[in-house]
């Protein structure tokens, strides 16, 4: 063949390779090969073959898919071992794998159908001969349901604890294994997954089930972690919600039983709607054993035990029960001040409470700490029963704000002002707040904060606002009137505040008690001695302040006496004074006139210095003689047996 007809033959070839059609391109490349056989041309040859394979590969594959659809499976899996001969790939390998098992399942069921119209003991047997061959898990299903029929109830449970189990009849003869094993409870939680639309035969087996684990777990048949265990499968099984709250009280017995009671709180609804007396006290218990475990429930155990026992229809019960808990409260925690503070404000508050409304059956308060109305929102509730109390003059007014203050929207700030944090207090009202009991608090607050502030010695202008700001509860209440008349004998103050001083002599205006007099005058003369004793005010300022507090109580023994003082101290002063610059008459007269003991002895001691005295010129000597004369003359009318008299008469004669 010449090279010209060569060429010809392989650029057809090429057209047909370049077209796809490989078959002719093969074709007319083994008619070059046979003329030429070179290595290049072999290559082409082969590259052919391999493209016409994988095009015949994927038809394969194509009529592969294709048979599965029609279900016919053992042709499917011949074309798709064919395409895994031309090329191998995993996701093939997997295909056919999925289709002889799809084919082995398809003959098994076939047998398992043939092996159901079987009595129950020869399909066991025939499952066993399965089994030896095949790890098949219908199969093993199938046995461990033959088994429960046949009453090999241990078998059972056994085969069915190897497998993972969905479908409602498999769950069925496995739970029914358990049960007739006496293993309840599993037998419980596999029963709970079966759905709840099953036949009524099952729901009746199902309660009856459930109801004997529940009185096992009443008979402590079980231990707390199985207890627990019941209780998580009540909660997630529809077919076990009527019966949950069984299940959970059994559950809160073995939690109190363990001492487990913060799982125990846990269990309980947050916020009860009503708090009957037993739901009550088992909140008021739980959180007793909750606070001598950790400090952190005091507060919780105070506000609950203190609103239960308030509610408790015998006082003699009450007081047993007040007195233990505040033993336990003392020796079990180291309580802080804080707490202390809020156990002895509580206790306080429900006890007016309690005092103001009375304990009937038919009354829809309930009588609680001012926490616990709080935290359940019965604040509200309370203050319209005390507001409708005091129209009606149940209760008076005094005893409405001091009690109804603790259940409004100022107790926090009215609690820390008894408390004694009086900035924190004031910082805490709310501001323009008209009503009674905010404007009450208000007043009672800012005389709180003066009262203690001037106990550490701080006055200002913003103690005196204060104080004035209270004048108006100050009027009406004698409690505040006796803390301030024992502030004035009690307070142990360094110095008494003058604006302490200006306050209650302003306030005697209004307030006429005998005793709030009498103080008040106490407190002028007190703030006056010692202004007079720092120098900061004259004898003459000092006896105006004086009187001032005489014109407040005539009776003032301590302004009298003061009074008193002041005069002789002018008395000593006037006489001294008057010796000194040579005025005699005067000094004399002022000893004469006086009926105090100590002037006149003042006068002999001058006197006496006077006849001491020798350091003195000559020429004063005739001088000298004349004023021991009139000395002699002056101390004889005074006390005439007096040492000096007798001293100037023996050097006159």
């Amino acid at each position: 063949m010449e090279q010209i007809e060569l060429n010809v033959i392989l650029k057809k070839a090429e057209t047909y390779y370049r077209r796809g059609s490989f078959a002719f391109a093969i074709r007319e490349y083994e008619t070059a090969f046979s003329v030429s056989p070179t290595s290049e041309l072999a290559d082409k040859i082969a590259d052919c073959k391999r493209e016409l394979d994988l095009r015949n590969r994927k038809d394969l594959i194509s009529r592969g898919h294709k048979h599965v659809k029609k279900k016919r499976y053992a042709e499917a899996l011949d074309y798709f071992k064919k395409a895994a001969v031309i090329r191998e790939e995993e996701w093939l390998q997997k295909k056919v794998m999925q289709l002889q098992n799809q084919i082995q399942q398809l003959h098994l069921h076939s047998k398992l159908n043939d092996i159901e119209k079987k009595d129950v003991k020869e399909k066991i047997l025939i499952y066993n001969r399965l089994l030896d061959t095949s790890n098949d898990t219908l199969i093993l299903k199938k046995k461990a349901a033959c088994l429960v029929v046949d009453g090999r109830y241990s078998e059972a449970v056994q085969a069915f604890s190897t497998l993972s189990l969905t479908d409602d009849q498999a769950l069925y003869y496995y739970g029914f294994a358990l049960a007739k094993s006496e293993n309840f409870l599993h037998a419980l939680e596999h029963w709970s997954k079966i759905n709840r639309e099953y036949p009524t035969a099952f729901q009746e087996q199902f309660i009856e089930l459930a109801l004997l684990v529940v009185r096992k777990m009443q008979k402590a048949q079980y231990t707390h972690e199985e207890i627990k265990n019941a209780h998580t499968i009540a909660k997630r099984s529809d077919n076990l919600k009527p019966y949950l709250n069984s299940f959970r009280s059994c559950l809160l017995a073995s939690l109190w039983a363990g001492e487990k009671y913060e799982e125990f709180l846990s269990l309980l609804p947050p916020t009860p709607i009503k708090f009957a007396g037993n739901i009550l006290n088992i909140y008021a218990k739980l959180y007793l054993q909750l606070c001598i475990q950790s400090p952190e429930f005091i507060d919780d155990a105070i506000s609950f035990f203190l609103t239960a026992i308030y509610n408790l229809k015998s006082q003699d019960m009450r007081y047993c029960l007040l007195s233990q808990f505040s033993e336990s409260l003392l020796c079990v925690n180291k309580i802080s001040t804080d707490t202390n503070f809020y156990w002895e404000a509580e206790k306080r508050t429900i006890e007016k409470l309690r005092n103001l409304i009375p304990q009937t059956n038919n009354s829809d308060i309930l009588v609680c700490t001012p926490a616990f109305a709080s935290r359940f929102q019965l604040s509200e509730q309370i203050s319209r029963q005390l507001q409708k109390m005091r129209a009606s003059g149940e209760i008076d007014e005094a005893s409405y704000f001091q009690t109804a203050v603790y259940y409004s929207p100022t107790a926090t700030a009215f609690i820390l002002s008894e408390a004694g944090k009086v900035d924190e207090a004031l910082a805490q009202l709310v501001k323009n707040a008209t009503d009674e009991i905010s404007i009450w608090c208000r007043r009672k607050i800012c005389f709180r904060y003066a009262m203690k502030k001037l106990q550490h010695g701080i006055e200002n202008g913003k103690v005196a606002k204060c104080l004035n700001q209270a004048i108006p509860l100050v009027e009406k209440d004698k409690d505040l009137q006796k803390e301030l008349i024992d502030f004035v004998y009690i307070g142990n103050v360094r110095k008494m505040p003058g604006t302490l001083s200006n306050y209650l002599e302003k306030m005697c205006s209004t307030i006429k008690n005998t005793a709030f007099e009498q103080a008040a005058a106490t407190c002028i003369c007190i703030h006056a001695i010692e202004l007079y004793n720092a120098g900061s005010i004259s004898l003459k300022i000092l006896n105006n302040m004086l009187k001032k507090a005489l014109m407040i109580d005539p009776n003032c023994k301590l302004a009298h006496d003061t009074l008193t003082e002041g005069q002789n101290d002018c008395q000593f002063h006037e006489l001294e004074k008057a010796f000194c610059r040579g005025n005699f008459e005067k000094a004399s007269a002022i000893a004469r006139k006086t009926d105090q003991d100590d002037i006149r002895q003042l006068y002999f001691e001058l006197v006496e210095e006077f006849y001491d005295e020798t350091n003195y010129d000559r020429l004063f000597e005739v001088r000298r003689k004349e004023l021991l004369r009139y000395f002699l003359q002056q101390c004889c009318q005074l006390d005439d047996h007096h040492p000096i008299v007798l001293k100037i008469q023996n050097e006159l004669n």
